[in-house]
Parts: structure tokens; C-alpha cells; sequence
């Protein structure tokens, strides 16, 4: 059991704010995938404060945050560290990450909320393959792909992964508006705008 020890400084609290405060608003580096940089900015600034107290200099609290870094660093990099693997060998095709579940549920979402205003399905995809396509670092999705997303989360569970399902079923924030085509509109500007796809 760890005893306690000095606590960190105000100086040191108000850094760490500062720290995150800044990883929430800094831009990307061209260098690394989007968002990338923020999470290496706040991991520092969080590596920093462990460090600043003297309980965690002796107890080495930090180091596996510091771990975590190193391993995220050497990914950018192109390597593939062992902290970083999968628990469990995966096939040829690997699952979708949550950031890819949240593209494509938000992408059906869209569509769904067009067709609900009265567009036909095939308007429906086409408009929110655009806002995908306008987007800073663009993505090339077929308009069939993006209906099959929409009647899928539309059948349920079982057919999609569970956190596309919980975000498709989201409710919309009080500024998307009410109507269909309100929403729709609001989310196809999410689309083309947000590194983050949250609602």
C-alpha cells in the first residue's frame, strides 16, 4: 500500500488544466493521424503532474503512463509495440474501431433523418457521401454503403456492433432541431466538419 505524501502543488494543478486545455484545442500535425496530437499532449501533460509529486517519484506511478506514451510514439512511427497488440489473434479482416462504428452510424443516421424529410434513398446517399467527401482528410464510401448501414441499424442488435447501435439510437442535441430535415442538416455539417463524431 502506498503511503501518503506530499500533495502536488497548486502550480502544478493549475499546469495540468492548462496542459489539457490545450490538448483539447490544439490542431493536428500533418505527421500523424487525426487527433493524434492531442492525446500525446494531454498523456504528457498528465506524465508531468504524477511527476510532481514526491509519492510518485518514489513509487514510479508514472511509468506506466510513460509506457503508454513510448508506445503510441513508436505506432506514429510505424512500428507495432508489444503494449499495443491484440489480446487475441485476429483474422484477415480485423474489426472496425469505435471511431469507425461512430463514422458509420452517424453517416446511416444522417441518411436515415434525409429519407424521414422526404428524400429518396438514393438522394439520401448521395448527400451524405458528399459531406464525407468534403471533409479535410476525405473518405470515399459508396452510396450502397451507406444505405446498407442505415437498414442495418435499423434492424438492430445483432446485426452491427453495439456501439454504432447506442450512437445511431442517440438522442440529437436540443440544437440539431426537431424536424427531420433539421437534424439531417445538422448532421451532415457534423460530418464534414468534426475530427470527433460527437453528438
Amino acid at each position: 500500500m502506498i503511503e501518503p505524501g506530499p500533495r502536488p502543488s497548486v502550480e502544478a494543478w493549475h499546469k495540468l488544466v492548462q496542459e489539457l486545455v490545450a490538448a483539447r484545442d490544439i490542431g493536428d500535425d500533418e505527421r500523424l493521424p487525426p487527433g493524434m496530437t492531442g492525446v500525446l499532449t494531454m498523456l504528457m501533460g498528465i506524465s508531468d503532474y504524477l511527476g510532481s509529486a514526491e509519492v510518485t517519484n518514489r513509487e514510479r506511478l508514472g511509468v506506466p503512463l510513460q509506457r503508454l506514451f513510448s508506445a503510441i510514439v513508436d505506432l506514429s512511427h510505424g512500428r507495432a509495440p508489444a503494449l499495443l497488440q491484440p489480446a487475441i489473434a485476429l483474422g484477415s479482416r480485423p474489426p472496425k474501431s469505435t471511431a469507425e462504428n461512430v463514422l458509420m452510424a452517424t453517416a446511416a443516421l444522417a441518411a436515415d433523418k434525409l429519407i424521414a424529410g422526404g428524400a429518396k434513398r438514393d438522394e439520401a446517399a448521395r448527400k451524405v457521401r458528399e459531406a464525407l467527401m468534403a471533409r479535410k482528410q476525405p473518405i470515399n464510401c459508396e452510396a450502397k454503403t451507406i444505405l446498407g448501414w442505415r437498414d442495418r441499424l435499423n434492424e438492430g442488435q445483432g446485426r452491427v456492433p453495439e456501439n454504432a447501435l447506442a450512437r445511431f439510437r442517440s438522442p440529437l442535441p436540443p440544437e440539431a432541431g426537431s424536424a427531420p430535415a433539421e437534424q439531417a442538416a445538422w448532421l451532415l455539417e457534423l460530418l464534414r466538419i468534426s475530427p470527433v463524431l460527437g453528438f
